[in-house]
């Protein structure tokens, strides 16, 4: 029984812990992709500006 109890336990940790990752994965992955399309949208508008001059 205690044996059984316990396992419970570990499973739970170790799937919480799995959807801790994937979700900072997550976050990081979008904040990856803000950025590179921040700097695309600053690195068009620097274009832009060389064009109008």
């Amino acid at each position: 029984m205690h044996l059984q109890t316990i396992a419970t336990l570990f499973t739970v940790l170790g799937v919480s812990i799995v959807t801790f990752c994937l979700v900072q994965a997550e976050v990081s992955y979008r904040r990856v992709q803000w950025y590179l399309e921040s700097k695309r949208s600053a690195d068009r508008e620097d274009s832009e500006w060389d064009g109008g001059a």
